[in-house]
């Protein structure tokens, strides 16, 4: 007995020795996902994901009886064929898209902390409304106020912008106007014939008008000037500096050329400091352009900022502003104003061509003009535009 008390002692000891090494610690976030991985998902690059074939039940009748019915993993299904879109996960689960185009199930309280990571995108039809048509899209991704379709990677697309009563104003403020005689008017018939056009449509109205994150506010020229002029000598009481840190190209007749009613362009590179207003920081841009027509209204915005970093600063009052009352306006707009929504779909470059075609031949027959970048749905307007590699 006592020979094999010894022997167990000795077998353990050996079993110590050679035991699995102890893993790496992990972090408190990657603990607390961990323990909270529920059956059928394992712990991988820091989340829980669906591995294993699930198993789904589902009531068949009276007698409450139930179907097992399996679920393959979310990466087969979708290398199996099935739409993104379409892949299934337990009730439990979420499914997300991977920052390498491949899908995965995840508990929902993965999903904030997978979006921090970058790891993943939400699948973009939670982020959706509901929508008939849309059964007919591959929306593969919705990020703020673009929604891209599938195809992507391709080298010629198309990109439909569907503006806003913003939009539709500034192409007046600016001196475009929005001419009837520039938008054309597509129909029913018209859509038969160019299908992607209707699920570009289909898929910006998927989504709201998202509020945008700057603000901007329009200028005539002489005021515009005045503007920076009144920053500028703000930051060169502070910081001691000269004109020329911050004007780096200036028209000198920039009054004349705005008073003259002949076009003669205009040319404005400046340099705004950060300005800090009620304890927040923001940007001034728009500063830095060069004009054919100096007639025109010329816009300048405004972008909060997180820090001022090593950039110069002023600090500025109530008192300021009225100065520089249209800053102050743009200031209060932020977040107030609705911004257009972009769709994107990849094309092959030949089947582009002939839209590229279709676009010119409807403008020369119904406006007389060689293209019409401007059309009109269901009292809808929108911008398209084409890209080829």
């Amino acid at each position: 007995m006592k020979y094999f008390v010894i022997l167990l002692i000795f077998v353990g000891f050996f079993g110590i020795i050679y035991a699995e090494p102890i893993p790496e610690p992990v972090s408190e976030q990657d603990v607390l996902i961990y323990e909270n991985c529920g059956p059928g998902t394992i712990f991988q690059d820091g989340i829980c994901i669906v591995e294993e074939p699930l198993v789904k039940s589902n009531s068949t009748g009276k007698w409450d009886s139930v179907a097992e019915i399996l679920i393959m993993s979310p990466l087969k299904q979708f290398k199996s064929g099935i739409p993104i879109d379409e892949i299934q996960c337990r009730e439990s689960l979420i499914l997300v898209t991977k920052h390498d185009g491949s899908p995965a199930c995840v508990k929902p309280m993965t999903k904030q902390y997978l979006i921090d990571r970058d790891w993943a995108k939400i699948k973009s039809l939670d982020e959706i409304q509901d929508n008939p048509n849309l059964i007919k899209q591959n929306i593969i991704d919705v990020n703020y106020k673009y929604v891209t379709l599938y195809p992507v990677n391709t080298c010629s697309s198309i990109l439909l912008k569907l503006l806003t009563g913003e939009d539709i104003q500034r192409f007046t403020i600016v001196g475009k106007g929005l001419k009837d005689n520039l938008i054309l008017q597509i129909t029913d018939e018209d859509l038969k014939e160019i299908p992607d056009i209707q699920e570009l449509i289909y898929a910006v109205h998927s989504i709201e008008f998202p509020y945008s994150k700057h603000s901007s506010t329009f200028l005539d020229g002489i005021t515009f000037v005045e503007y920076e002029f009144f920053l500028m000598d703000k930051a060169m009481k502070k910081y001691g500096d000269s004109q020329k840190d911050y004007f780096t190209k200036l028209d000198k007749d920039y009054e004349e050329r705005f008073t003259n009613p002949v076009e003669q362009g205009f040319t404005n590179h400046f340099k705004a400091p950060i300005i800090i207003y009620n304890d927040n920081v923001y940007s001034i841009g728009g500063t830095m352009f060069q004009m054919s027509n100096e007639h025109n209204q010329i816009s300048m915005s405004v972008s909060p900022k997180d820090s001022i970093d090593d950039e110069k600063f002023i600090t500025l009052t109530d008192e300021d502003m009225k100065s520089i009352p249209r800053i102050k306006e743009a200031i209060e707009n932020i977040g107030t104003v609705k911004e257009s929504i972009f769709g994107h779909k990849g094309l092959p470059e030949d089947q582009l061509n002939e839209y590229i075609e279709w676009f010119k031949q409807k403008s020369q027959d119904r406006l007389n003009v060689d293209k019409s970048k401007l059309i009109q749905y269901d009292e809808q307007i929108y911008s398209v535009g084409f890209s080829i590699c």
